[in-house]
């Protein structure tokens, strides 16, 4: 776990911090990508050399290459179109953007732990829910309204952030459809790199160590 130092037993360092200070747990919760990205040039270019390769050590029939050749070079039909360049919204609420990264789900309000609206992750001040997971689980149910899409991975917190008045544990999860979300309140679905437009530096830098890059 980020930003936590290990311990002989977690609910003993969860009961000292529970002592000292309130403590928030927030749900991160990500949309996976929808397409493959392109190869970067180099693996495209490496992919290519190997393919000849191939064809000249007698691995590949010339027939098959030539074929494969030719419907490269053929128009793809509508469907086909719509697969290799698919629709893709500008609206930061959409999950129909940036479909070959991967988005999280920020929310704009006010937050447990002050009085002023911001940006953050649904998120919620631990009070007597059984652990510090199903804190954030009904976090992220009072925003969507059930978690029949969501799927939670594991019971550790990914990241912890010890902030001068509160702590805070991310858990990480996944949402396994692709229908929008409806909601009231003001969110938006952000790449790992737009993050930075809504945190600052001290979390931005947890965030950038906890979510992969890729």
């Amino acid at each position: 776990m980020l930003g936590v130092a290990r311990g002989k037993s977690r609910y003993r360092l969860y009961s000292s911090v529970a002592a000292s200070k309130p403590i928030v747990a927030a749900a991160v919760l990500e949309r996976l990508p929808l397409y493959p990205r392109p190869p970067h040039p180099t693996v495209a270019s490496f992919r290519e050399l190997s393919k000849k390769w191939k064809q000249i050590i007698g691995e590949v029939d010339i027939l098959e290459q030539t074929l494969d050749d030719m419907k490269g070079r053929a128009a793809p039909a509508a469907s086909d179109q719509a697969k290799v360049a698919p629709v893709q919204s500008t609206d930061r609420k959409s999950l129909q953007r940036l479909l070959d990264q991967r988005l999280y789900l920020i929310v704009r309000g006010n937050s447990p732990y002050k009085g002023q609206k911001e940006w953050h992750f649904p998120e919620k001040k631990y009070v007597d829910e059984m652990n510090l997971r199903k804190c954030a689980e009904s976090a992220l149910e009072t925003f969507l309204g059930d978690l029949s899409d969501v799927y939670f991975a594991g019971k550790a917190p990914g990241g912890h952030l010890d902030c001068p008045d509160f702590q805070r544990f991310y858990y990480r999860s996944h949402f396994v459809a692709s229908k929008e979300v409806a909601a009231s309140k003001d969110y938006a679905w952000v790449s790992r790199d737009e993050l930075g437009e809504y945190f600052d530096e001290t979390q931005l830098e947890l965030l950038k160590r906890m979510l992969p890059n890729f």
